[in-house]
């Protein structure tokens, strides 16, 4: 009945972490919910994953402020900004659906294997 959430490395466009770990989430999880945010630090746009049981579903604008009114005010992060991170990027979107493998212990993800640049 709980959820995790969890940092899931780069959404850029060269992104392979990202869709690795949803394939493998999406593997153990009935509910998974991919989201990203830009990252100033890491000058990037970053993915995140937040998954659940049976009948998780990222809450919308109304749930979320029901939820956040309870604490102090955060200043940035307003419901209707949490209710829209999942929509993610066309691009994004794309790879979330058609890549992505699972990972185990055997074949684990190793970052420099594939022909995007390696940061």
């Amino acid at each position: 009945g709980g959820l995790a959430a969890l940092q899931s490395g780069s959404a850029g466009p060269w992104c392979r972490l990202l869709p690795d770990l949803n394939c493998t989430l999406r593997a153990v999880f009935p509910g998974v919910a991919a989201y990203a945010a830009y990252v100033p630090s890491f000058m990037d746009l970053y993915g995140f994953h937040l998954v659940g049981g049976e009948g998780f579903a990222w809450p919308g604008a109304g749930l979320m402020a029901d939820r956040l009114q309870a604490l102090p005010p955060l200043g940035w992060l307003a419901p209707e900004f949490a209710a829209g991170l999942p929509y993610l990027p066309g691009y994004l979107q794309t790879r979330l659906a058609q890549e992505g493998r699972v990972l185990t212990d055997a074949a684990p993800f190793r970052p420099g294997t594939g022909s995007e640049p390696v940061f």
